[in-house]
């Protein structure tokens, strides 16, 4: 039910340091950490010789070496040095994956590993585009992935679940329309002459009265949504192809299977430092 030769995000970029980090990615288990010079490494999070989980040892060098009996590994899997003392056994080595850190998400290749290609990545810019402020958090959800994006492609639920903020009745009173791209689909939701939703209202001037409001949510392959949202005053003549010029934001979700039943959601928002 995964798909794979696919880059996952791993973590935030803040999440991953010198302490040895242990996640599941569609029921791999994978522990990643940073070397003496910041550059990444992942491995299986199981040692060869008795299969602790790595994670829980700690790393010395660029090496990690195993909480139980003293393995060492390298950052290719390789074993260094052996528990008492032999000598290292090429068989005895643990699984590497290739990792890179871009967008301030660590990701990961679930697959073969010689069709990782870092051009495959989803465009993620917004959380490090100049003139642009972001941050987010990470949830842990016990529930099938493809769940979370089902509720991200179809915002309809705002009116009722996120009533006191960005929810509001005119939502129901327009169509979305949705179109392929490739292997992305976009729903698109314009709401022309409405009155602003909670949030909205009280961060928009006071003179401003009915808002054109849109919702443009990209589905980018194996499991990302980026939400285009935001608000503009009538008189502005915004349009769902330009909207560029106002009150605009980003959502991020990455969503991470981790097993049949759980995953980790990536959740983030970017928005312009200086907006009207």
């Amino acid at each position: 039910m995964f798909p794979r030769n696919q880059w996952y995000p791993f973590g935030w970029d803040y999440e991953v340091g010198r302490t040895p980090l242990g996640r599941r990615i569609c029921n791999e288990p994978i522990v990643v950490y940073r070397k003496l010079d910041g550059g990444l490494v992942a491995l299986e999070d199981a040692c060869p010789h008795r299969l602790l989980p790595m994670s829980a040892g700690k790393v010395e060098g660029d090496n990690i070496r195993c909480g139980y009996h003293g393995l060492l590994m390298n950052e290719r899997g390789e074993t260094v040095e052996m528990p008492g003392g032999d000598p290292p056994r090429p068989h005895i080595c643990g699984k590497a994956y290739p990792a890179i850190e871009q967008h301030r998400f660590v990701w990961i290749w679930i697959g073969d590993a010689e069709k990782a290609d870092a051009a495959l990545l989803p465009d993620m810019s917004m959380n490090t585009a100049e003139g642009w402020r972001a941050d987010g958090g990470v949830y842990h959800v016990k529930c099938d992935y493809r769940l979370l994006i089902d509720n991200l492609m179809d915002l309809t639920h705002e009116t009722y679940v996120h009533s006191s903020s960005i929810g509001q009745a005119e939502i129901h009173d327009f169509p979305i329309e949705t179109r392929t791209e490739g292997q992305s689909v976009i729903c698109s939701r314009w709401m022309p002459d409405i009155p602003p939703a909670p949030l909205y209202k009280a961060r928009l001037p006071k003179d401003v009265g009915n808002v054109d409001r849109w919702q443009v949510c990209q589905f980018l392959a194996p499991s990302a949504i980026v939400i285009d949202i935001g608000v503009a005053p009538v008189e502005e003549k915004q349009t769902l192809a330009d909207h560029a010029k106002w009150r605009r934001s980003f959502v991020i979700n990455l969503i991470t299977p981790e097993t049949e039943r759980s995953c980790w959601y990536f959740w983030g928002a970017a928005r312009k430092r200086h907006q009207p």
